[in-house]
This record gives structure tokens, sequence and C-alpha cells, in this order.
């Protein structure tokens, strides 16, 4: 029984170990002061702004309202609106704003065929763009927002993300959902682009080259789009950058059902695409695709929740049977919890943010639930009910 213990114990520990070591790392790296700030681009390339919107009636208006304020010249930038199941009410209210509003019927909705359409129906008109930027319905962006992407483009980056944070934070779900969107940042883009390697991808505010969009989007067909895109990126040796400083808004769930449907889908994409990405890999080494095999191992990590929760486990559970074995354990457990500490910025640790560290556990429990429940999740659309 003890040899048995000590190899799962010895296991385990590998392979948690790995993943709390390049967590640690890259939210150390995150520390770094890295602005990125590219020069006014002397051309005015033509955007596209695509909002596909999936039953999203009580947070667009708001949304395009904002985008209509950009500092970017008017006749530089359209709107396309795919209005996915909305109420007449207020598709009524987008026909008479300027924006381009479609209207699809789709069989079976999802992001990935609102973005279809919409590159579909542009085509169909002899419309051309140089670049596309993707937003959700509920994205509140800032004047800058277009001229920023414009300007990285101008020196020829093909692939941008944005800097996405709350707009809201007045649940202790939301709280920890805007915490956990920043580690994110800290440490799957800021910190991967001061390193020379590509960002992750973040589902909206999003922009990429749109002759390169409108060819791969084509294949692109699950509810982790932003997971495919990125694969077809990085398989392309495709950079994709990361404007720390250009403001997306996003609004985040605020109750702990919501929390365990969205997490249901993302832990169901990055298991699809961790299952197509692999067999990819020789040829990713061989080839020296440094990024894509980055990427691979961050889709193999468990996620953070449920890591907290592993190597919570294990260093209790091992203080009883052998304190000698759970030491390790808890010396995992710091490094973990540094890491979050570097990653959240300053603006979030108050004391609302230490009172809603108690939900943790509920949430640890909800997304344990969701590994077992991830079959066949990513070929539908699960919608997140917007409120703000």
């Amino acid at each position: 029984m003890e040899i048995v213990i000590n190899i799962v114990d010895t296991v385990l520990f590998i392979i948690m170990g790995l993943s709390v070591l390049y967590l640690f790392v890259f939210a150390a790296l995150s520390l770094k002061k890295w602005k990125v700030k590219y020069p006014l681009s002397a051309v005015k390339y033509k955007i596209a702004v695509f909002i596909p919107a999936y039953k999203e009636d009580a947070v667009i208006e708001k949304s395009i309202r904002a985008l209509l304020l950009q500092d970017y010249s008017r006749e530089y930038f359209d709107i396309v609106v795919i209005s996915d199941q909305m109420g007449e009410e207020i598709n009524e209210k987008l026909a008479k704003m300027p924006l381009t509003l479609l209207k699809p019927q789709f069989e079976k909705s999802s992001k990935a065929a609102s973005l279809n359409f919409a590159v579909d129906y542009l085509a169909s008109i002899g419309k051309k763009y140089d670049i596309v930027t993707i937003l959700d319905a509920d994205n509140i962006v800032e004047p800058d927002y277009l001229q920023d992407i414009c300007n990285a483009y101008d020196q020829n980056i093909i692939a941008i993300q944005c800097h996405r944070v709350a707009k809201n934070m007045d649940t202790d779900v939301a709280l920890l959902d805007a915490a956990s969107e920043e580690i994110n940042n800290s440490i799957f883009r800021k910190s991967q682009t001061s390193a020379g390697l590509s960002s992750a991808l973040s589902g909206s505010g999003m922009a990429f080259k749109y002759k390169w969009f409108a060819e791969n989007i084509k294949s692109v067909s699950t509810a982790g789009e932003d997971k495919e895109i990125e694969e077809k990126l990085l398989k392309q040796r495709i950079y994709i950058d990361y404007l720390n400083d250009t403001l997306v808004y996003d609004e985040k769930i605020a109750c702990s059902r919501a929390f365990y449907s969205q997490r249901r889908r993302w832990i169901a994409a990055q298991f699809d695409s961790f299952s197509v990405a692999i067999k990819n890999f020789p040829r990713a080494i061989s080839s020296g695709n440094i990024d894509y095999c980055n990427k691979l191992f961050q889709w193999a990590m468990l996620p953070r929740v449920l890591l907290l929760g592993v190597i919570t486990v294990m260093a209790a559970g091992l203080l009883v049977f052998d304190w000698r074995l759970s030491v390790k354990w808890w010396v995992l457990l710091l490094m973990l919890a540094f890491a979050f500490a570097f990653a959240i910025p300053d603006y979030l640790v108050n004391k609302k943010l230490k009172r809603a560290i108690r939900y943790i556990p509920l949430l640890g429990m909800m997304m344990a639930i969701n590994l077992f429940r991830i079959k066949n999740v990513n070929k539908n659309f699960i919608h997140t009910k917007h409120t703000s």
C-alpha cells in the first residue's frame, strides 16, 4: 500500500509541479513593465467590425453606441451585427443605426456560424476590407480601439488580441471571474509576448488580417472558435500580438449557475482543441514550432481552480499519512499562491476580493463535475445570459 501511495504521489507531483512551475515563471515575468505602443499609422485601413449577437437584446445597443464614438474616420469602418434569434424590437432599433444588420436563420446557432455568414454576405456584395475585428455584443470599447488595431496592423501584425477587463464586479462570482480574466491576461498574454511567444486569444477583442480570416474561418465550426483560430494561426507560424493598453470591457459572470455553464463549454473547447492539436505535436517539435508546442502545454494543464484543489487535497491528505511526503506539496501550494498574487493586478486586490475567495471551493467542485459532462458540449451553443 505504501509503495502505491509513493508512486501516485510522485506521478501526481510531477504533473502538477510542471503546471505550477509554468504558471509561476510566467506570472513572475508579467511583473516586468512591458509597454507596446505602435506608432500612429499614416494609412487608414478599412476595418470590418463583426458582432455576433445570439439573444443579446439587453446589451447590444449600449455596445453599438460606444463603438460609434471611435476616434477613427467613420468612412473607414463598418459595423456588422449578426442578429441570431434577437427580438424584433431590438432589430428595429439596430436597423436605424449606421450599421449592417444580418438576420440569419440557423439550424444550429454558433458564433462560428455567425462569423461565416458575415464573411459570405460581404463577399457576395463585393465588400473588401483590410482588417476584421470581433467583439461580443456586451463589449464596450474605448475611442482609440480601432486606431490602436490599425497601428499594429500597419507594422505587419496579422493577429491581435486586446486587453479584456471586467465592466462589472457587483457580485462575488463576477469579482472572481474578473480576477481569473486578469490572471489569464498576465500569464497567457502579457508575459507570453514579452518572452517573444504568441498571446492567447480571448474570444472577443480580437483582430485579424481580413484576407487570412476570410480564408480560414470557413473550416471553423465548434463552440470553441477562438481556440480553433488560435491553432490555425500557430500552425501557420503567425504571431499573435497582445495590446495591453487597448481595453475591451467585458461583462463577467454574475452567478455560480452561469459560471458552471460557461466553464463547462470552455473545458470542452480546451479538451477538443488539445485532442486535435496533439496530433501535430511531432511535426511541431521537428520543425521547431515553439509557439505551437507552448500552446499544447497550456491546453494540457488542468483549470487553475482544479489545480489548486488537487494540490490542497494532496498536501492535507499526506500530512495525515506521512508529513514528510506532504512538505513538497505545501511548497507547491505556496508557489501557486505566489503565482496568483503576481498575476492579479493591484486594482483588484481589496476586501471584496478577499471575501469572494470563500466561493472558490464551490466553484472548484463545479469545475470538477464539468470534467465528466463535456461530451458533445463543444458542438452546441451554450448561451451566457447578459444583463447590462
